[in-house]
């Protein structure tokens, strides 16, 4: 479903009944001794959220990230791809 709105066609993109705009952004990362992210801070909070419930969050669309599934192993969260560094969660968690 798109909306259009404007002259100059302000597209807003829905999925699931979600506004795409309308998603959390990840902000800051938690990483365990190992340093392994263990937690993620969404824009709006002041805690972080323990990363499998981010996971659940991403899955359902609610927070802006992507959840990897490799053939073997755990599924694990990832910022969307945009080609910048600083926001990717290893270096969030620094």
């Amino acid at each position: 479903m798109f909306f259009y709105t404007g002259v100059n066609c302000d597209i807003r993109h829905t999925f699931k009944g979600l506004n795409m705009l309308n998603k959390k952004k990840i902000v800051d990362a938690k990483n365990d001794s190992n340093g392994c992210v263990i937690a993620v801070k969404l824009e709006g909070n002041s805690t972080f959220t323990n990363l499998n419930t981010a996971i659940g969050m991403a899955k359902k669309g609610i927070i802006d990230a992507v959840v990897v599934n490799p053939k073997k192993g755990n599924g694990y969260l990832r910022t969307r791809p945009d080609g910048i560094t600083k926001n990717n969660l290893d270096s969030l968690a620094k």
